[in-house]
């Protein structure tokens, strides 16, 4: 009787580490297609057994995956080789993007990138397991791999005799969820080691991975080129902002000088007749959260072309959209449509002093590139065509991912409009 107390008891005691266990394989062939062979430097994967919830975390935003609510799981091409997406069902929005501050973004589907079919269809089916098992059984879910045009579908190869116990570090910080989500316990992660070099396909066969391997061998060059034009940018902000404030003072001068002269006019009134000037506020400068906000911005522009982003309909004609998502700093922001593509529009300042403008154009500049990374390239538009009439010296710059040709563009620009300039951002 004794005996079997005992084992009642162990079986009771050993099933949560079995049920730990139960996904790790399924977890780490997921990892191994990632990690081997993602086109936009994908980051491992971690699960949450309790609440069936798989994660991912990159560029200062986390990914939530809600499972069991997830209704189709497909493989396409797409530029940069093929795109494995995630939707979940009609109407739901069971992907959560949660920033550094802790603010998320419902959205309605995701994407992997990867360079190699095989590797994308098996990470479908892989994810795919993972969802029948905490659907529990309830139909509706739809798994399209990648087919070629033999009509054999590749599937990757996973060395069973590879080792995938290897556990990434567990962060002991705390996270505050909504109201009504279930507390998330430690994640089961399962990390394949990385090879120590893998052979390289010639550049007709993966052109995609050959252009990331060039980038990764310039990425100091480049580091160091922006670094220059950074402490540059900060030279002239600094001469700038003397010459403003020397501007400043005679003004307050000059002011003065004027109000010794009219007595007899009562204060109110020369108040109201000085020309105001639109200077920045205090509580609206550019702080460090943009980047968050940036990162949350193109991932939803990548993922679903801005679709869970879209706000009130402002305008049924233009079909422009205001933005549930607002960059700090910016006056408006909107969803408009820019050479027949959606685009995210945020409008920072209008004002007459261009000078005052010019510097927050190079805070904000400063900021994304330490926020995007030696990832982007930034390219000089000051010398197009369009600014070849104009007086003044144009400020025009576009980022682009030099890794992910699917990734959306960012482009700031200061505009000239009847003698008021307006500091632009176009993500798109």
């Amino acid at each position: 009787m004794k005996n079997i107390a005992f084992l009642f008891l162990l079986i009771l005691f050993c099933q949560p580490l079995f049920a730990q266990s139960k996904y790790k394989k399924n977890i780490y062939a997921i990892n191994q297609c990632v990690l081997g062979y993602s086109a936009d430097n994908g980051t491992p994967l971690v699960l949450y057994e309790t609440t069936g919830t798989l994660e991912q975390k990159s560029n200062n935003v986390i990914q939530r995956i809600k499972l069991s609510e997830i209704a189709l799981i497909e493989v396409q091409t797409n530029r940069s080789g093929f795109s494995l997406n995630v939707n979940c069902g009609e109407g739901g929005k069971c992907i959560n993007l949660i920033k550094s501050d802790m603010s998320s973004s419902p959205l309605s589907g995701t994407a992997f990138l990867f360079t190699d079919a095989a590797a994308a269809n098996t990470c479908a089916e892989e994810i795919g397991t993972l969802v029948t098992a905490y659907r529990a059984g309830k139909e509706g879910l739809s798994v399209k791999l990648f087919v070629k045009a033999d009509g054999t579908t590749p599937r990757l190869k996973i060395n069973p005799s590879e080792t995938f116990t290897e556990e990434l570090p567990l962060k002991k910080e705390t996270v505050d969820l909504e109201e009504d989500e279930e507390e998330i316990p430690e994640p089961v992660v399962s990390k394949p080691a990385r090879k120590e070099k893998a052979a390289e396909p010639d550049e007709e066969e993966d052109p995609i991975r050959a252009r990331k391997a060039a980038a990764a061998n310039s990425k100091e060059d480049r580091e160091e080129a922006r670094e220059q034009a950074k402490e540059a940018r900060e030279a002239a902000a600094e001469a700038r902002k003397e010459k403003i404030a020397k501007q400043q003072e005679a003004r307050t001068r000059k002011t003065k000088e004027s109000e010794d002269d009219e007595d007899a006019e009562p204060a109110t009134r020369r108040k109201a007749a000085e020309p105001q000037r639109d200077e920045p506020a205090a509580d609206n400068r550019i702080g460090n959260d943009v980047c968050d906000q940036m990162m949350a911005i193109l991932q939803s522009g990548k993922t679903n072309g801005f679709k869970d982003i879209e706000g009130k309909l402002t305008n049924p004609d233009s079909k422009i959209n205001e933005s549930t998502i607002k960059l700090r700093g910016a006056k408006r922001n909107y969803l408009s449509w820019y050479k027949n593509q959606r685009a995210f529009i945020a409008e920072f300042k209008t004002m007459a002093d261009r000078e005052l403008l010019v510097s927050e154009f190079e805070k904000l500049q400063s900021n994304l590139d330490d926020c995007l990374g030696s990832g982007w390239d930034d390219e000089d538009h000051s010398g197009d065509e369009i600014y070849a009439s104009s007086e003044d010296e144009a400020k025009d710059i576009e980022y682009k991912n030099s890794l992910d040709p699917n990734a959306p563009t960012v482009r700031i620009m200061i505009v000239n409009d009847q003698k008021k300039y307006t500091l632009f951002v176009r993500i798109r």
